[in-house]
């Protein structure tokens, strides 16, 4: 089935959600703003472009107020469909010219379909509301009498929904104190149109349906003059049938349908039979048929829009509060030990400045180089005056143009993983993040650094309240869960800000990993919003929609480098957003893992398609899901790499499970013996570079780590003495090539940047 997602949203003019359902018709969610259309078994172009076109003129003007007067006012609800249709569909064919020949095709493709139960039966013979409903739907050859006339163009006339009510309500008594008159009309009308031969066909089929009263559901046909067949029930909506008491049980059975309410007359609708759009009535029962009935449930969501504010912990804020936290808490301790912690951030600094400065070297040359492997010569119209003399065996003659293509402005925005698993490698990590910095300093790269967290909660603790929302809250939207991000580094931040935060950082990560370490030496305490919780990754994502393009734009960067460093699978999104029946109250719903899921990104009008189930329950499920939310973030943001770093061991050594290693890399299935060959070429190449690259978890590009604990001191060069000269170089390039390779995070950066 085509997607008529956009289309809708265009027509509409607002923000509106196209969702397909098992409904056996089109519909419009006033609250919701949901735009609903079948599951069918078959769901043909014009139809389809029809339905939604209707539907968006619900969306348009049909308001929620409108439908409880309705109610309010027990006015016949068919009657009111049918003219709130007319009404409707008047104006959008007015806005949007092109649409009529699509009303044209798709009312004529559901008549042939016989979606109205009108095929063998005499449409004249249909009450007033039906022929009028079937005269706006197209149908040709529809006649009425001079009064009818008059309620025709009176419908047609409806410009509000106030007249749409009145009209609907007084058609409604004027047919119930007129049926005589009105059958009689039909008659004047058909004769007066028709001529003498369909005279004495009206006749014979009048007797027909006097014999066929005895059962509503009896159907007797009868030879017209031009052999027609025509239904006994067709005159249902006539006064004899209005007596029939079979036919008044048969209604008392229905009274649950919702077109069951008697004109305003003060009656309570037991003494006169209620009448309805008979063929608004079939429209809906014909729809029933084409469900498809084997089709997979789907769920919709989208994408939110993320209260920045709220979510963002900025970096003045932090400096701010941990300064405040250990000069109160630990204030004896803090004044011994912060010396102490800003020595070792200038000693990280002192050790890592030749390597950085090696770094900056190799990433300008790389990128001298390719801006010449792109450089493109040509011609111009001036002669080359030192080769004229070379005329009479040289053709080239013109001098020559070299043209070097603009550097790309990169930027950086690196999302660090902020929970508890990540202890053992947090202090390595940060060192690591650290020359990162610098590097990007040295050359002017724009960045920002984020740590998502679930643990951080602001003073007055609303993050607690499930109920809460880090989002402009809105029916349908993914629900951003538990998510702080501390922005601990930005290239907008003054240089003593910066320098005191790199000191706020190493005393924090450095305290935290003592804490895990359960030693009994004199330690700082951290405070406990900034202490490691859960790894809200796709919710990190999420907020990423709205982090990114405002990077981008504030900084002017023309290609946005992403960089996700973890060690371990995101948590689920698993709450939307919804409405109490009453629509009082917005609460978090939970999805539905028996359904298909389809998440919408708003802005771009993206969309993934996934079965949850499957991926909720599977092996690798979280890690499949954040690679769709990926998808959708690439698009969001154009020109952007986004670049995943796992860190899969601890420590220096780093030991990498065999189940980590099959679950990145190997077939799918644990029981496959070719993971066992997998695994042993993994281990090798994580060996020899530190890092190895895997393929298939939504990032451009996705390397696995031993660890992040590397020593990143000098080491000097080790050489024999009286080392020959090939001797010496090679030391030299071994310990060039060792620096960078403990230094993957930086190495990788330069190598996507350059």
């Amino acid at each position: 089935m085509r997607d008529n997602s956009t289309l809708a949203k265009l027509l509409a003019e607002e923000d509106i959600s196209v969702v397909h359902k098992k409904v056996a018709t089109a519909a419009f969610d006033v609250k919701r703003r949901e735009l609903i259309l079948p599951q069918w078994k078959e769901m043909p172009k014009t139809i389809q472009d029809l339905m939604t076109l209707h539907e968006v003129g619900h969306a348009l003007w049909t308001s929620l107020e409108m439908l409880e007067e309705a109610s309010e006012r027990k006015i016949e609800k068919s009657f009111v469909n049918v003219i709130e249709d007319v009404r409707i569909e008047s104006m959008i064919q007015k806005r949007y010219a092109g649409s009529r020949k699509i009303f044209r095709l798709g009312y004529a493709e559901l008549i042939a379909k016989n979606f109205f139960k009108t095929e063998g039966r005499d449409l004249q013979k249909l009450g007033l509301i039906d022929r009028i409903n079937l005269h706006f739907k197209k149908t040709p050859d529809i006649y009425f009498s001079p009064e009818e006339k008059d309620w025709v163009n009176r419908v047609a006339s409806c410009k509000t929904e106030a007249e749409v009510l009145d009209t609907a309500e007084e058609l409604y008594k004027w047919i119930q104190d007129n049926p005589e008159a009105q059958e009689q009309e039909q008659e004047e009308s058909m004769m007066d149109s028709s001529g003498e031969g369909d005279e004495i066909e009206i006749e014979e089929n009048m007797e027909s349906s006097d014999e066929s009263e005895s059962s509503e559901d009896e159907t007797e046909v009868t030879e017209g003059a031009e052999g027609e067949s025509e239904e006994g029930e067709e005159t249902e909506e006539s006064s004899e049938e209005s007596s029939d008491e079979s036919d008044e049980e048969d209604e008392d059975e229905t009274e649950e349908s919702e077109a069951t309410t008697s004109g305003k007359d003060g009656s309570d609708g037991s003494d006169d039979k209620k009448i309805t759009a008979t063929t608004d009535d079939a429209y809906n029962e014909s729809s029933k048929d084409l469900l498809d009935e084997n089709a997979r449930e789907i769920n919709y969501y989208q994408i939110p829009k993320a209260d920045l504010d709220n979510i963002i912990v900025r970096y003045d804020e932090i400096n701010t509060e941990l300064e405040q936290y250990w000069t109160t808490t630990d204030s004896e301790i803090y004044d011994r030990m912060k010396k102490t912690f800003a020595d070792s951030v200038n000693k990280i600094r002192h050790d890592s400045k030749k390597t950085i400065s090696y770094m900056v070297k190799e990433f300008e040359m790389k990128k001298a180089a390719d801006l010449y492997a792109r450089a493109s010569t040509s011609k111009t119209g001036r002669l080359d005056l030192s080769k004229v003399h070379t005329y009479k065996y040289n053709d080239d003659l013109f001098a020559k143009v070299t043209t070097l293509p603009g550097a790309t402005n990169h930027g950086m925005v690196i999302f660090l993983d902020w929970s508890g698993s990540m202890y053992g490698n947090l202090k390595g990590t940060i060192k690591q993040l650290f020359n990162l910095l610098w590097f990007c300093q040295r050359v002017k790269i724009p960045f920002e650094v984020y740590a998502f967290s679930s643990a951080y909660f602001r003073d007055n603790g609303e993050k607690r309240d499930r109920n809460d929302f880090q989002q402009i809250p809105k029916i349908n939207d993914l629900v951003i869960q538990h998510l702080h991000l501390l922005n601990f580094f930005s290239s907008n931040m003054s240089t003593n800000e910066f320098n005191e935060m790199l000191n706020k950082l190493y005393t924090l990560t450095t305290t935290i990993q003592r804490k895990y370490s359960y030693t009994r030496e004199d330690r700082l305490t951290e405070p406990s919003r900034y202490a490691l919780g859960g790894t809200p990754l796709d919710s990190a994502i999420l907020a990423a929609m709205d982090i990114l393009p405002k990077f981008k734009s504030y900084t002017g960067v023309q290609k946005v480098n992403t960089i996700f460093l973890t060690d371990g699978e995101s948590h689920p999104v698993e709450n939307y957003v919804t409405v109490s029946e009453d629509g009082e109250k917005i609460y978090r719903g939970y999805i539905d893992r028996r359904s298909d899921t389809v998440i919408t990104d708003p802005v771009t009008g993206k969309k993934v398609k996934f079965d949850y189930k499957k991926l909720y329950y599977n092996d690798g499920a979280s890690g499949k899901k954040t690679a769709l939310y990926l998808e959708l973030l690439k698009y969001r943001v154009p020109n952007m790499n986004i670049v995943g770093f796992f860190i899969a061991g601890e420590g220096r050594n780093g030991n990498i499970s065999k189940s980590i290693i099959v679950d990145k890399f190997g077939t799918g299935d644990y029981r496959d013996s070719r993971n066992n060959e997998i695994v042993r070429k993994v281990r090798k190449e994580l060996k020899k570079n530190n890092v190895v690259v895997c393929k298939s978890a939504g990032y451009d590009e996705y390397y696995v780590l031993p660890s992040m604990d590397i020593d990143l001191e000098n080491k000097g060069i080790e050489v024999e003495v009286g080392a020959s000269k090939s001797a010496l170089k090679s030391a030299f390039k071994k310990n060039a090539t060792s620096k960078t390779l403990n230094r993957p995070l930086l190495n990788k950066f330069i190598g996507m940047v350059a």
